[in-house]
């Protein structure tokens, strides 16, 4: 289409001005073409606008998530499926994987209806306040190297944060990323098997980012959520370097090396911290037990020291901390 193929020319020269001649020459299509195309961007919430005598400039603070603007950054070849709002990325990608489509395939909404977290919790997904992205692959690790990938996803996810935002966001046990003090990101993993060899055929990782806390006081979760909050973000670079770094991790996973496992514990909130383990869920308050967090085991086990100075490693539940 004329209107990706000039969105894709304006996110190549974002916030310089390019001519309404250059683009119908450089696509082979007429200025009226162009013109109409342009348009149909500024319809669909792109800022971009007209110079005279001078072109298009597509502004430097826009960030509309596209596929345009997410590839211009993209190392790794990814399909891409960008939609305005859905139920759930993750529900959305369960159905699609089911396809056989050419992975892996990232699917990324500006807002979810439905949007899920761990044990059945709701995610908070306003419109354009957050990043919203599940991404499909296809493992060859075998499922000890598949099971993994929650905690490669947290590393990508709090790196790309530092990178970009320059932010210290850290990793709460198990798939949590946190920024002084308060979640500002949830991942949750889905599998989906093959009954005929009994393993993880698929893997769906969904990542959610809270880019903005505007509103969070009139949904009551000022106190346990944060926000990136950063001025001028690029959501679509932000992604772009999210997929970047967790396709790295699993080319590195499929090869047997599992050495990211470093940087989960150099990025850990938890380790050395005193911690309220809850074996099942947290609302299940009478099993729960104090311990402290000593380490993080090569299968990304958390490893804690009980009151009577034995050890035992955690591979599910979730632990509570006193961050700050």
């Amino acid at each position: 289409m004329v209107k990706d193929k000039v969105l894709q020319e304006l996110e190549k020269n974002k916030g310089i001005a390019v001519s309404g001649e250059a683009l119908a020459q450089s696509l082979g299509v007429s200025r009226t073409a162009v013109w109409k195309a342009v348009n149909a961007l500024r319809a669909e919430g792109f800022d971009i606008k007209k110079a005279q005598s001078v072109g298009y400039i597509l502004s430097k603070d826009s960030d509309r998530i596209s596929s345009e603007g997410i590839q211009s950054y993209l190392k790794h070849k990814v399909s891409l499926q960008i939609n305005d709002v859905v139920d759930s990325t993750n529900s959305r990608a369960v159905a699609l994987a089911a396809d056989n489509a050419q992975y892996p395939v990232a699917v990324i909404a500006e807002e979810q209806t439905a949007g899920r977290g761990r044990m059945g919790r709701r995610f908070y997904s306003p419109k354009d306040k957050g990043i919203y992205l599940s991404l499909i692959i296809k493992p060859t690790m075998g499922t000890e190297g598949s099971l993994l990938v929650t905690s490669a996803a947290a590393v990508a996810t709090a790196k790309a944060i530092r990178e970009i935002c320059e932010l210290e966001a850290g990793i709460k046990w198990v798939n949590d990323i946190y920024l002084d003090g308060k979640k500002i990101c949830g991942i949750l993993t889905e599998g989906i098997a093959d009954f005929e060899t009994g393993q993880i055929s698929r893997l769906i990782v969904g990542i959610g980012i809270n880019c903005s806390s505007s509103d969070f006081k009139s949904k009551g979760l000022e106190k346990k959520a944060g926000a990136l909050n950063v001025k001028g973000l690029e959501r679509n670079k932000l992604i772009a370097e999210i997929i970047d770094k967790l396709l790295d991790i699993v080319e590195s996973l499929e090869k047997g090396d599992s050495s990211f496992i470093a940087d989960y514990k150099s990025l850990s909130v938890v380790l050395g911290k005193q911690v309220t383990v809850y074996p099942t869920p947290v609302t299940d308050i009478a099993n729960k037990y104090d311990a402290t967090a000593v380490d993080i085991d090569n299968h990304g086990g958390l490893v804690v020291r009980l009151s009577d100075g034995s050890f035992t490693t955690l591979s599910t539940g979730e632990i509570t901390v006193r961050l700050k």
